[in-house]
C-alpha cells in the first residue's frame, strides 16, 4: 500500500497483483478558483458542475426525492469513519432516464477514473452493474453560487462533495472536500482477505 496526502489530498493506493485499488481517497481545493497565465482555473469545477447539472436535469418530482430534509456541513464517511454504514438516501437511479443515469455515471467517472485505464474500465463497469442500487442525494439551493453538498452511493461506490462554509471575497464557496470509497474494498480489503 502507497499513501500519500496533505490537507486536501489522502490517497490510498492498494496494489494487490496486477489489480490497484484507490479508496479510500480525498481531494479538496482552498480557493475553488484562481488565475493562472491570464486563465480561471478550478481544480473540482467539473465535478461541481456536473453534480449540479444532473440536479437540474431531474424532473420536480425526482429533485424532491433527490435533497435531502437536513443540511450537511463536511463529509459524512471522512477520515477515521472506515466501515462506517450509512443508509442510501436520495433519488434511485432506477427512477431516472436514460440520459439522467447517463450523467450519474459520468459524474461518478470524475473520481473512479484517477485510475489507470484498466482499472478504472473495470471500476466503471462494476458501477453500472450496480446502478440499479445507486442513489444520488442533494443538500443546498439549486444554483452555482450555492455551494450544495451531493453523495452519490452504491453498492461498490461512495462519493461526498461537501463545499465548506467557508465564502470567498465573491461570496462563493472557496474550500470544497471530497471523498471517493468503496464499502466493499477500500484499502483493497476484498482482494486481501
Amino acid at each position: 500500500m502507497i499513501q500519500f496526502g496533505g490537507h486536501h489530498l489522502a490517497v490510498n493506493l492498494t496494489m494487490v497483483g496486477p489489480t490497484s485499488v484507490l479508496t479510500p481517497s480525498h481531494t479538496g481545493t482552498q480557493p475553488t478558483t484562481y488565475t493562472r497565465d491570464g486563465r480561471t482555473v478550478r481544480p473540482l469545477g467539473r465535478e461541481e458542475d456536473k453534480g449540479l447539472a444532473l440536479m437540474i436535469a431531474l424532473e420536480p418530482e425526482q429533485q424532491k426525492q433527490a435533497t435531502l430534509a437536513y443540511s450537511v456541513a463536511d463529509l459524512v464517511v471522512g477520515a477515521g469513519e472506515d466501515g462506517k454504514v450509512i443508509q442510501p438516501e436520495g433519488v434511485r437511479a432506477t427512477g431516472l432516464n436514460r440520459g439522467q443515469q447517463d450523467r450519474l455515471v459520468d459524474l461518478i467517472s470524475e473520481w473512479v477514473t484517477i485510475l489507470n485505464d484498466a482499472e478504472a474500465a473495470a471500476k466503471m463497469l462494476d458501477v453500472r452493474s450496480n446502478l440499479s442500487n445507486t442513489y444520488f442525494a442533494w443538500s443546498g439551493p439549486v444554483t452555482k453560487e450555492g455551494g450544495a453538498y451531493f453523495r452519490i452511493q452504491g453498492p461498490t461506490v461512495l462519493i461526498e462533495y461537501a463545499p465548506q462554509r467557508s465564502r470567498g471575497d465573491d461570496g462563493l464557496p472557496d474550500h470544497i472536500h471530497t471523498l471517493y470509497r468503496d464499502p466493499t474494498n477500500d484499502y483493497a480489503a476484498r482482494l486481501v482477505r
